[in-house]
Order: C-alpha cells, then structure tokens, then sequence
C-alpha cells in the first residue's frame, strides 16, 4: 500500500506543474491516512514499531494533504519534520531487524509482543500451538 501511494504521488508530482499544490493529490494522499490508522491499530497490540511507523506515516500524509489542499508553508515545513522522523524511525526499525536477521537474535529493541514474541523466543511448539486454527488450515480434505 505504501509503495503505491509514493508511486502516485511521484507521478502525479513529475506530471503535474512545478511548485503548485494538486487538490487531486490533496485528496489521493488524505484518502490514504484512514488506511494506515487501521493498519496502526492492528499492528500495535503485537509489533508496536511497525504500528508507530504506520502513525507516524499518516501524520505525514495528513500533513502533506493539507498542503496540497492549499495550506501555507508552514504545513509544508512541518510535513519535511515529521518526513525526517519517518525516515529515521524506518532507518532504526530496518536496522534492528537486520541485526536480529543476521545474529539470529534480539540486539535493538522493537517492543515485540504476544504471539509476535512467542515466535522469537519460544520453541516450535509455543509456534505451532495455534497452527491448527489458522486460515486456511484445514481439518479433513
């Protein structure tokens, strides 16, 4: 969904006129923060990181909506903040998981909870307890 949210708002930059706000992209950008808070709210009970870095994501597409709606420079230059805090926050998650990739272990905390710490830190039963009751799954073919 992210990927193709910037692939719209990329080409809807490159093809509209330079440095002019779009009230299509206004409405593209807002239509997509409904989204990511839903995808936040499911993902924060078990993998926090990923549910702040949705929320985080959809203040910077609010932000970036308002302005292409038409607000003043000072939207903008708050949307280029809450960009870099993005970027920094993906930067920190993305390396914590390949430290834990590579190591085969926790290194930086990433607030992993329920089911989302079992399967790192249980054994493959704790793993397989609730495999049975997964979709699609089935009891008898």
């Amino acid at each position: 969904m992210l990927g193709a949210t910037w692939a719209g708002t990329s080409l809807v930059t490159l093809l509209g006129p330079p440095g002019r706000p779009s009230a299509s992209l206004a409405v593209f950008e807002l239509c997509v923060v409904p989204l990511m808070v839903l995808l936040f709210l499911a993902a924060l009970p078990g993998k926090p990181l990923l549910g702040v870095l949705l929320l985080i994501g959809a203040g910077r597409f609010t932000l970036t909506g308002i302005h292409q709606a038409g607000a003043g420079p000072g939207v903008e230059t708050a949307a280029g903040w809450v960009g870099v805090l993005l970027a920094a926050f993906a930067l920190y998650g993305g390396f914590a998981l390949l430290l834990e990739d590579t190591t085969q272990r926790t290194v930086l905390p990433l607030g992993r909870r329920g089911r989302a710490r079992t399967s790192l830190q249980g054994d493959l039963g704790h793993q397989l307890e609730q495999a049975e009751r997964e979709a699609g799954v089935r009891r008898q073919l």
